[in-house]
């Protein structure tokens, strides 16, 4: 179970791991002057224009090139467009550092200065920082969402739950989750902050920002052009499969809805000591099953991994999850290499490594699932176990 105590995170820190951090926060930052922080440039310009009043920030629409995020969100960066783009992707690194260190410490209070350095050599969380990426703050919204339901506090739950769809809307499944164990205050609170954040993006930016949001969303739920980077479940099928992508599309929209439908219904009927094992399926199944998965997005399992280490500590699953997002980062580099050299080597790179370039992340959520359900099938059989005796000690 994670930790629920807090203690006072500063006086934790030793002056040398302040120092190291304050080190990768600069660093990070100067990444901005050689070019990279490309998402962080994405949303910052997109906030920029909104606010200038002189465009959309969701047009023209290109998948992983646009701002593609609710108008709240602009409304969260716009003190960021105060200051110049290098100070203000500074400021951005310094609170996605400050959010990852509060993960870790709240996952695991005594040793996340270890994890904290660990965490930082691998390839998702490398890249989320390099990009300026915000998955960051949906991993900060969905632990705290999971440590007020835990400690039944709804509000803060729901709360949380907003704030985690608003960021981006793969986990509005999980008010499925809390349909299924009927917790209806954090589903009410949920969707009555949502609504609030809505209006307050209407009462900032007017409604223009939000057709856009809702138009540009309509567009991105078809099915997605093949990219070399794309992840996701849908994409290998697509790989694999002689058949027309729009048709794997519906069938693959299909199998999706079925899932998630199948595994709301096994939560509405499970004890409530396995929900919190489901709960972090559905965290892994709102990252795979969505049709566009880049490789950062894989921070999110952080979740599940830690649950499973809780329940189930499994050393070989801590390398998976090292390796085979770095295999898939190196297979990317090799084949960046062949373009650059040699445009026929490409073509017999793109034969080879294409094919299994995204395998390593989609073995990596299985394995995460494998082990969540195995999780999920013990503690299931145990509870059957003790109603049995139960029953024979009564009888």
């Amino acid at each position: 179970m994670y930790q629920t105590v807090m203690s006072p995170l500063a006086g934790q820190i030793s002056s040398r791991l302040r120092l190291l951090i304050f080190t990768v926060i600069v660093i990070s930052g100067l990444f901005i002057v050689t070019g990279l922080a490309v998402d962080f440039t994405i949303y910052y310009d997109a906030a920029k224009l909104t606010l200038s009043g002189e465009g959309s920030a969701y047009y023209p629409y290109d998948i992983g090139e646009s701002f593609i995020y609710h108008p709240f969100i602009l409304s969260l960066l716009s003190p960021f467009t105060w200051l110049p783009l290098s100070l203000a992707f500074i400021t951005w690194t310094i609170l996605s550092a400050i959010g990852f260190a509060w993960v870790l410490y709240r996952l695991d209070e005594k040793r996340w200065q270890l994890w904290w350095l660990l965490w930082l050599v691998w390839v998702p969380v490398v890249e989320t920082f390099y990009n300026g990426q915000i998955n960051i703050f949906i991993l900060c919204a969905l632990l705290a969402c999971y440590l007020f339901y835990q400690s039944e506090r709804h509000i803060l739950a729901g709360i949380a739950l907003a704030c985690a769809i608003i960021i981006k809307l793969t986990p509005i499944i999980l008010l499925g989750y809390f349909v299924a164990t009927r917790k209806w205050k954090i589903v009410l609170i949920a969707v009555l902050t949502l609504a609030l954040m809505f209006l307050i993006s209407i009462l900032q930016f007017g409604s223009d920002p939000l057709i856009d949001f809702i138009t540009v969303t309509r567009l991105s739920s078809g099915a997605p052009p093949i990219r070399f980077h794309n992840l996701s479940v849908y994409m290998l099928l697509v790989q694999y499969l002689p058949v027309s992508p729009n048709i794997i599309y519906e069938v693959y929209k299909f199998c999706v809805i079925l899932i998630l439908m199948s595994l709301t219904i096994l939560t509405f009927f499970a004890p409530s000591h396995v929900h919190g094992t489901i709960f972090h399926i559905f965290i892994v199944l709102a990252v795979i099953l969505t049709p566009i998965v880049w490789v950062h997005h894989f921070i999110l399992f952080l979740l599940p991994l830690w649950h499973i280490m809780q329940k189930a500590p499994q050393a070989i699953l801590i390398r998976m999850l090292f390796i085979l997002p770095s295999i898939q980062r190196l297979l990317e580099l090799i084949f960046a290499l062949f373009i650059i050299s040699n445009v026929a080597l490409a073509g017999i790179a793109n034969g080879i490594i294409a094919y299994i370039l995204r395998l390593p992340g989609i073995l990596l959520a299985g394995w995460l699932l494998y082990a969540l359900f195995q999780i999920m099938k013990r503690d299931w059989s145990l509870d059957k176990s003790n109603q049995e005796i139960a029953q024979h000690t009564g009888n």
